[in-house]
């Protein structure tokens, strides 16, 4: 069980849990992705912790086939888990893609902020910035709703998959 759970799951939110280090030795290990927004690194050696990075993984790029494309080109809703799903969305499918599906979903406030960088604004955000409050907006979006919607994934293999799912009558 986590020590410290922070309420919207961002970064100013999860450094606000932590007090004034009480000492010098006071240190924390910091697991991460390879691009991060330095958030919690300034403001946690600001209140005079020692951070001790360790980078685990990394988002790559994967290159998609025609028909992906044209799964997501033909989907009603997108849903964005991060800002990077983002960006590498805007990269694999373009702007015009993208922009022209027509509900996008976020799992909260800084993927939402990244999103309106882009000049998207979100239709929907999750109430709770995990992947539960994600699709619980997700589901109150579509409930009363008959739409085409697509998923897409990253496999173990870094391949990409994508699925249609057709509700319309």
């Amino acid at each position: 069980i986590a020590d410290m759970v922070p309420k919207t799951f961002n970064g100013a939110e999860l450094e606000a849990l932590f007090p004034i280090a009480g000492s010098t030795n006071s240190k924390v290990i910091w697991i991460k992705k390879k691009k991060v927004k330095d958030t919690i690194e300034v403001a946690l050696s600001e209140k005079g912790y020692q951070l001790v990075n360790i980078v685990t993984y990394e988002n790559n790029i994967e290159k998609v086939d025609n028909s992906t494309i044209e799964k997501i080109s033909n989907a009603d809703l997108i849903a964005f888990s991060s800002s990077s799903t983002v960006a590498n969305a805007l990269k694999i499918f373009g702007d015009k893609i993208v922009k022209n599906i027509k509900y996008k979903i976020s799992i909260g406030p800084v993927t939402s902020a990244t999103l309106r960088e882009n000049e998207i604004e979100p239709d929907c955000e999750a109430q709770v910035s995990d992947v539960d409050g994600m699709v619980k907006a997700v589901l109150d979006m579509v409930k009363n709703a008959k739409w085409n919607w697509a998923i897409f994934w990253w496999e173990p293999e870094g391949r990409i998959k994508a699925r249609n799912f057709y509700q319309r009558d």
